[in-house]
């Protein structure tokens, strides 16, 4: 049984809601022997260390104030119970810049929570809710996952297949002063998983109009069409990729061509006379 404590910093009303998802590994399975932890080398315990991940919320087509409704990280290994603490920050800074083993004044929490892990874990992802963890319209969200200096062993948990964006490791007792890519600690094959589940806002548009928004066929292996109330008219659509990263989309009209796309989950932003509109597409 785990045992969640929220902390809550920041209360706001949903109007017209629609989930988000968003993830910066390729996989979501945990494998065994590659992770990364600060350790003592001849007990195995574990010290006091800081594991990031930062999502560019603008970049990924979010126009809306975002609430958090859960994060989920991967477990490897674990010896014990251990207390994880998991923080979520707002900020219009370019993580890390401003941050050491504390934030800078560029980051404000929105929420805290702890969450206990145990020996059940391994292997597998923890998921940890929040009600009222909101970031506000442009800016960027930035997930910590920390733990203090262990009478245990403690591994998150990752694969290699992949990533969109790095993740990144802080840790005194091992010399990391600063928030630092597993790439430069000598790790470039470890991807942490650490995931986000949220909504948006819609404040533009009521409920009757995005009953009335689809793009299909979703999944789709070429051409998706983008549908609206005769009463809205399209300005722009933009594809961009999980990372943010904006595709070179043929639009023509109502008809977005991914023909060309690798397979993967695309970010359709639709751009109206009402307001934006962001649907997840599945390029198969």
């Amino acid at each position: 049984m785990k045992k969640i404590t929220l902390g809550l910093f920041l209360i706001c009303a949903s109007i017209g809601v629609q989930a988000q998802d968003f993830s910066q590994t390729t996989s979501n399975e945990i494998v065994a022997e590659t992770s990364v932890s600060c350790s003592d080398t001849e007990t195995g315990l574990a010290s006091a260390s800081s594991y990031y991940r930062a999502y560019d919320l603008p970049a990924l087509g979010v126009t809306a104030p975002y609430n958090v409704t859960n994060i989920s990280f991967g477990m490897e290994n674990v010896t014990g119970e251990v207390e994880v603490t998991v923080n979520l920050y707002a900020t219009t800074a370019t993580f890390p810049v401003g941050f050491t083993l504390l934030p800078g004044l560029q980051y404000n929490l929105i929420a805290s929570a702890t969450v206990m892990v145990d020996e059940t874990d391994a292997l597998g992802l923890v998921t940890v809710p929040f009600s009222s963890a909101v970031v506000p319209v442009g800016s960027k969200l930035l997930i910590e996952l920390a733990h203090d200096d262990l009478e245990e062993g403690f591994y998150l948990g990752g694969n290699s297949a992949g990533q969109t964006k790095p993740a990144y490791i802080a840790a005194e007792g091992c010399g990391i002063l600063v928030p630092t890519t597993y790439t430069l600690v000598g790790f470039p094959n470890m991807h942490l998983v650490l995931n986000v589940s949220g909504t948006t806002e819609s404040l533009s548009l009521n409920n009757n109009i995005l009953d009335q928004v689809s793009v299909y066929p979703n999944p789709t292996s070429g051409i998706v069409q983008v549908t609206l109330p005769s009463s809205v008219e399209i300005l722009s659509v933009t594809v961009s990729d999980i990372s943010g990263k904006q595709m070179n989309a043929d639009v023509s009209g109502n008809s977005v061509d991914m023909s060309n796309f690798a397979n993967g989950i695309y970010m359709v932003n639709v751009n109206t006379n009402e307001g934006n509109i962001v649907r997840k597409v599945v390029k198969n």
